[in-house]
């Protein structure tokens, strides 16, 4: 079964092919092969912890940033300062150290040392069909980004020959707001989710008002 998905607030650039000019080889040389060394250890790694979207439901978790703070281990609260977002710490490494999943695609960047530019506050937990949380080192799988573990989110499908909508709004004091909705349409064997979220802290002073947005869609 064919699935794609796509988060709209990052881009990727694809990097132009590099040619290296090598030197004519010798009829006297010979081909030389580098050393490989294996290095094994008598600790397995940990078991990933599995948050369902049942889960999730029970703890009735706004945002999927307080649904995560529930894990053991993990520390997830809202990011302190301008720009606001999310601070994510397995284990207590730094949020950059973690790396984000959505359905397996890389989403964060882990030279970002304000957790890697995603926020799990704009993730609303109507979207996730499960979490998976991988505490530990995951780097010799995943890259050096993964020092202090996994995060992967995996979306839910829409229900087949089904249209669900959904949605909530914030309103706080001194005109903060924000909110949320979810758009699914199935058919036969595919279906199509969309999610979009939206942040305003509303501050007056110019120059100090933060603006979040975020969208996610998934075709299956």
């Amino acid at each position: 079964m064919f699935a794609a998905t796509l988060l709209a607030t990052f881009s990727a650039v694809a990097p132009g092919a590099a040619h290296a000019q090598t030197a004519p080889e010798s009829e006297d040389s010979a081909p030389t092969a580098a050393p490989i060394v294996v290095t094994a250890s008598r600790t397995g790694a940990a078991a990933p912890t599995t948050l369902s979207a049942e889960s999730i439901a029970r703890l009735q978790a706004p945002t999927l940033l307080d649904a995560l703070n529930d894990i053991a281990g993990v520390r997830a609260v809202p990011a302190n300062g301008v720009g606001g977002g999310s601070f994510v710490s397995i284990r207590g490494g730094e949020p950059n150290f973690t790396l984000v999943l959505i359905d397996g695609i890389r989403v964060n960047n882990a030279t970002n040392s304000q957790g890697g530019a995603f926020d799990f506050t704009l993730i609303d937990p109507a979207l996730v069909a499960a979490v998976e949380i991988e505490r530990g080192p995951a780097s010799a799988v995943h890259g050096s980004d993964a020092l202090s573990g996994v995060i992967n989110i995996r979306l839910r499908d829409p229900q087949r020959s089904a249209t669900q909508i959904g949605g909530r709004a914030m309103l706080g004091s001194d005109g903060e707001r924000g909110g949320n909705g979810t758009v699914a349409q199935g058919w036969g064997s595919g279906g199509l989710l969309l999610g979009a979220a939206a942040y305003d802290s509303g501050a007056a002073d110019a120059g100090s008002d933060v603006q979040r947005g975020q969208g996610i869609a998934r075709l299956r």
